[in-house]
């Protein structure tokens, strides 16, 4: 699979949406110094080729009381469905 090569308008255009993934693309264009149409060009290339895979909201914990929120991805080395039974146990017992 190709990676594909970002120019320094790609890293802004990404940081810009990072920042704030809200952003109307006019006013991205605007950050950015592209015209309407180059801009809203390059965010489908990046959506179109899954550099950008998704939109989320991030939750303020204090709101929805919760002190904090782990996301975790992990490997086996070896396919042992004994352990990651047991790895899923205990990571469920975590409060």
């Amino acid at each position: 699979m190709l990676k594909k090569r970002f120019d320094n308008i790609d890293t802004r255009i990404l940081k810009a949406l990072q920042r704030n993934g809200r952003l109307q693309n006019n006013e991205l264009a605007n950050e950015i110094g592209l015209s309407n149409s180059a801009c809203l060009r390059r965010v489908n290339q990046l959506e179109e080729s899954s550099v950008i895979d998704s939109y989320v909201a991030l939750l303020n914990p204090k709101k929805i009381n919760c002190h904090l929120i782990v996301y975790a991805l992990g490997s086996f080395f070896e396919e042992d469905p004994e352990l990651k039974e047991r790895f899923i146990f205990e990571v469920k017992l975590i409060p």
